[in-house]
């Protein structure tokens, strides 16, 4: 889910013409760029870095061992953040 908003952001900043961040944090600063050009709402950003934080813990520490109750939060708020990043892109399409 997260990859795939990511992908969708930086096809819309490309679009913009508004240039993608670079260095460690560009994750992050790729959702706070999409929050300041009103791409998505900062609502939904708060949402998707819990996502772009468990990916991050899951690409880096998470081997084997999987914790349910890690996992529970993120799939029970995949349809609420589907929902409200797709809001968010339909309302940007109006802009662009």
């Amino acid at each position: 889910m997260y990859n795939g908003i990511e992908q969708i952001l930086t096809y819309i900043l490309k679009y913009k013409k508004i240039l993608l961040p670079k260095g460690p944090s560009w994750h992050r600063d790729l959702i706070n760029l999409a929050v300041e050009h009103k791409i998505i709402e900062n609502n939904t950003a708060q949402v998707i870095k819990q996502y772009l934080a468990f990916r991050h813990f899951f690409i880096h520490s998470y081997v084997i061992h999987l914790e349910p109750e890690r996992l529970e939060p993120l799939i029970s708020d995949v349809v609420i953040l589907h929902d409200a990043f797709q809001r968010d892109i339909k309302n940007c399409q109006k802009v662009l």
